[in-house]
């Protein structure tokens, strides 16, 4: 029972008008968009399901949040976000869960920020290109990264599922090949 627990907690959220749509998986880790709100609402809800707003980390995950999620939107707010002591309009740029930024897709022109006011970043449609904004309303994406030990007990349960117990053996069926 803990493992199927486990396997709903990854990949469900809270239902109701936070969100548009469903968790969609690439390369293991679970995506899903926010309904319109402020960057640091979303990012609340999205630390209260366990995860962050989006980390892009190279150019065939670009493509593929676009490919997926601009269908649904004009633009979509990501999880990176300029400190207020970095050097205007392009120095200190930072992924909210952490990670180092090591791609990144700006638009020609871009980051520009003459105010100091656009600290945060938005996927634009096709060709799938950031600008920097203010963070008043957008969707966003939540990006859910599974811990290794909820992918272990979800696996654990997946196996759990095949076997079933008969005294003191287990046994365990396989599905064929066929």
């Amino acid at each position: 029972m803990l493992c199927q627990t486990a396997l709903v907690l990854l990949v469900v959220a809270p239902a109701g008008g936070d969100w548009i749509g469903d968790w969609e998986s690439y390369r293991g880790h679970y995506y899903r968009l926010t309904a319109e709100m402020r960057w640091d609402e979303a990012e609340a809800l999205a630390v209260g399901v366990g995860s962050h707003l989006v980390t892009i980390n190279d150019a065939a995950e670009n493509q593929w949040i676009a490919e997926t999620f601009l269908p649904v939107t004009n633009v979509i707010a990501l999880g990176l976000y300029q400190p207020p002591e970095a050097q205007e309009p392009d120095g200190g740029w930072q992924w909210i869960s952490g990670e180092p930024v090591t791609f990144t897709n700006w638009e020609g022109g871009f980051p520009e920020d003459p105010v100091g006011d656009k600290d945060l970043a938005i996927l634009l449609k096709p060709p799938a290109t950031w600008i920097d904004y203010d963070g008043y309303r957008a969707v966003s994406l939540v990006e859910m990264v599974p811990e290794p030990a909820t992918v272990f007990l979800v696996t654990l349960g997946g196996f759990a599922l095949l076997c079933r117990r008969r005294r003191t053996t287990w046994t365990c069926h396989f599905p064929s090949a066929n």
